[in-house]
């Protein structure tokens, strides 16, 4: 398959025609900007502007930060939870299916890795299973990154 081939695959083929209208969904390019805007501000930027100035003092502001994302984390394993996960999804492999139905895109980040493995399964429908590939290595991106940053900013503090 050519480049072109792929991405109209993955775009137009297989993607989720219920999110197609939403903003940044219909195509990669909203998020490529974004990404580049944001890395040229975190590499280039932003080093160039702090550079003579003292850092910011954020520990209120990561305090705050931490309860909202903490009781967000609550409130998502909650939906979680009483949105079907453990009451209308098997543990082997689901069919794929577009629907408008709430039930439909209520799996979460953590129980979405874990079914996203399912789909790997002989008896899954085969054409999904490009999507699950490139799903997977996100989410072992994500994984490594998160790991990454546990060691340099929690286990290097224990040994000195």
């Amino acid at each position: 398959m050519e480049i072109m081939d792929i991405y109209y695959y993955l775009i137009d083929e297989i993607s989720d025609p219920r999110v197609s209208d939403w903003l940044f969904m219909s195509n990669p390019f909203g998020v490529a900007l974004i990404s580049l805007v944001y890395l040229s501000f975190v590499l280039y930027f932003g080093p160039r502007y702090m550079k003579d100035r003292k850092p910011y003092v954020l520990t209120k502001t990561m305090i705050c930060y931490n309860i909202s994302v903490a009781t967000a984390n609550l409130v998502i394993f909650y939906g979680i939870l009483t949105s079907g996960y453990t009451t209308h999804l098997s543990m082997g492999c689901e069919p794929f299916a577009i629907s408008n139905d709430p039930m439909s895109l209520s799996i979460q980040f953590a129980i979405m890795v874990a079914h996203t493995f399912q789909a790997l399964l002989p008896s899954c429908e085969p054409t999904r299973k490009p999507l699950a590939y490139i799903y997977m290595s996100q989410i072992a991106i994500m994984f490594y990154m998160f790991l990454d940053y546990y060691r340099k900013s929690y286990l290097r503090k224990k040994i000195e």
